[in-house]
């Protein structure tokens, strides 16, 4: 017997259909923003400061991208910021990380503590 099951999600914001593996992440954003204050032993509202030269923002930005579901637009939202942007921040920090041996060493601590969960 062969069955197909067809699973359809719907994004909450904006009512379209969206594929079922976008809803599987076990993390969020609340919990990358904890996970990130602790690690990184700083407040919550530095991670979306503005100031020039504040790595923790574009971080944050990064592992939401990389373990959420969330579009770039939900995330720029967040952030206050356009979808672009947000696109550009996490491609810069990534490009960043694999020249910067510091900023790789601190992306490796906030992912082995978001996956040891």
């Amino acid at each position: 017997m062969n069955l197909n099951v067809v699973i359809k999600c719907i994004n909450p914001i904006y009512g379209i259909e969206m594929p079922p593996t976008r809803f599987l992440s076990k993390y969020d954003m609340d919990t990358i923003i904890t996970k990130m204050t602790q690690v990184l032993h700083i407040e919550r509202k530095i991670i979306f400061d503005k100031k020039r030269g504040n790595l923790n923002r574009p971080l944050a930005i990064y592992l939401i991208k990389r373990f959420t579901p969330l579009s770039l637009s939900e995330i720029g939202k967040l952030f206050q910021m356009d979808y672009s942007a947000v696109s550009q921040a996490a491609k810069r920090f990534e490009q960043k990380s694999e020249v910067n041996d510091e900023i790789k060493e601190i992306v490796q601590k906030a992912v082995t503590t978001l996956k040891e969960e």
